[in-house]
């Protein structure tokens, strides 16, 4: 059996994108299951609120793709 990532509801990454200087700052809203059963995270821009996505935890897991990022970080970002 596949080890599943440790992606929790409330977390915060930040995905770095080669063409802008700031990373974007995402908050885990929802974690749930496809029909294969691999786990998938919804996904919520911090700064716009509009902004969602979802995405395997695998995949946010990944630290080439995003990175962990503490709530005080977040607390601090413009």
């Amino acid at each position: 059996m596949a080890r599943r990532p440790k992606v929790r509801e409330g977390q915060h990454y930040a995905e770095f994108n080669k063409l802008s200087r700031t990373p974007r700052l995402w908050q885990v809203e929802r974690i749930f299951d496809d029909p294969a059963s691999n786990a998938h995270a919804r996904l919520i821009n911090v700064r716009y609120r509009h902004d969602t996505k979802t995405i395997s935890c695998a995949t946010l897991a990944d630290r080439r793709c995003y990175t962990p990022v503490a709530a005080e970080a977040v607390a601090r970002a413009p």
